[in-house]
């Protein structure tokens, strides 16, 4: 049976105990706050398990996973900085920032729903900067001694600009005016042509729509664009999967040459289709038993194929090897393979557990017609074929990881399975 669970690794990590509160609902009026605390207490927990790979230790069982990383460096946030973001979406952001002095804690209240200025972003954007490239921001290190305007400028905003960061803004001699969204978007791409290996735009979730950016927005977008809890030194094989719950299995398929490395992204939500899925399940097949990809001969006998496709090899080795007949229709004595076809998760348990020594425990009928999603079928070979989790690298470097905390590992896939339950969705859209 498939275990999809999840790795939990950062750099500035987070600890693998989770404060818990025993409560009573002995009144009405307490149950939307206790709905509301739960619900997001969970979902912080989930958005910010970050990921990262291990390599099988040569004690531990032939039989890969997904697991859990035990070399935690930080406690979990779990002390509020300012009195005003209990119940802000982005107060976890908020808080990561404040504990890594990224933010000042000087004043009681953050003002999260507040229209941020320019200089306090270029603050923000300076002092992650300096955290990215593990700068001691007690100290003046990185900062700039100039000032490049006619009027006196704070220190942080002078050093924005010797870093190019305010490159083709207007009016940029009024610090201290709000910062709209096509502000926030050129300063990013300011950053990006500077330090492209630290930011990822692909986080940078915010409706295009709004004119002015709020100060616990920014906070949210700078952590994720930034990735500041990504160690420097981490290779990432798609732009779209760093926060996604199954980043260990794409990263370790991407490290074994399984999946195309040459696309930025890997749509890990998307339906897979049946050709991608023979491709994946094909390569996996290969790899795990140590096979090149060789074709005997080749009958032209499949329909709705197109043998000029880059997929068509896998297929054809496929058929060759009796691996998909499950999804050969034949008709008037002629294959068909509905290749552009979404595969069901009943089709893609059924072929890989008659081929990899694994089983699944489902309801047909139910899989049947629910569509696998390409991070479930990643999900599935790692599992199959018993891949040791490994670093995904552009120079193919693999890294060690640690032995997995099961308590931790267990609880954390719980929590993500709840999360997509139908009784968490409404409490959330109640309280949203």
């Amino acid at each position: 049976m498939v275990n999809a669970s999840i790795t939990v690794v950062s750099n500035k990590a987070f600890a693998v105990e989770m404060p818990f509160t025993e409560f009573q609902e002995t009144q009405r009026e307490n149950s939307t706050r206790i709905r509301e605390s739960l619900s997001d207490a969970i979902f912080k927990f989930i958005d910010f398990i970050k990921t990262k790979v291990s390599k099988t230790n040569s004690e531990l069982s032939s039989k890969s996973k997904i697991t859990v990383n035990n070399s935690i460096k930080d406690e979990l946030i779990s002390q509020e900085y300012f009195s005003d973001i209990l119940y802000s979406k982005d107060s976890f952001y908020i808080n990561y920032l404040a504990k890594e002095k990224i933010i000042s804690t000087s004043q009681e209240k953050f003002n999260p729903d507040n229209f941020i200025r320019l200089n306090e972003l270029s603050k923000i954007l300076v002092n992650s900067y300096r955290y990215k490239i593990w700068y001691k921001l007690d100290w003046n290190v990185g900062l700039s001694d100039k000032n490049y305007f006619d009027k006196l400028m704070p220190k942080y905003y002078n050093t924005a600009y010797e870093m190019w960061l305010l490159n083709w803004l207007e009016n940029i001699d009024d610090y201290e005016r709000f910062v709209s969204y096509d502000d926030l978007e050129q300063i990013l791409q300011n950053f990006k042509r500077q330090y492209p290996e630290l930011i990822n735009l692909y986080y940078l979730d915010l409706d295009q729509s709004i004119i002015t950016i709020k100060r616990g927005d920014i906070c949210r977008i700078i952590f994720k664009t930034l990735m500041l809890d990504n160690d420097k030194n981490t290779d990432i094989a798609y732009q779209d999967i760093y926060y996604h719950t199954n980043f260990d299995a794409i990263q370790t398929l991407a490290s074994l040459g399984i999946t195309n490395t040459e696309n930025s992204r890997f749509y890990p939500d998307n339906n897979i289709s049946r050709w991608d899925f023979i491709v994946m399940f094909v390569k996996s097949y290969l790899k795990a038993n140590n096979k090149n990809l060789e074709l005997s001969n080749i009958n032209f006998d499949i329909e709705d194929l197109d043998y000029n496709s880059s997929y068509a090899p896998y297929v054809l080795y496929a058929k060759e090897h009796w691996l998909i007949d499950y999804l050969l229709e034949v008709i008037r004595s002629k294959n068909y393979i509905n290749i552009e076809k979404r595969m069901t998760k009943h089709e893609a348990f059924y072929i890989v557990s008659n081929i990899a020594n694994i089983s699944f425990d489902y309801n047909i009928l139910k899989a049947d017609k629910e569509f696998i999603s390409r991070w479930e079928s990643a999900q599935i070979m790692l599992d199959a074929f018993s891949f040791s989790s490994k670093t995904w690298s552009s120079n193919n470097n693999w890294e060690n990881n640690n032995i997995p905390n099961s308590q931790l590992e267990k609880f954390v896939t719980n929590v993500r399975w709840l999360i997509k339950s139908p009784k968490l969705s409404w409490i959330w859209s109640q309280i949203s």
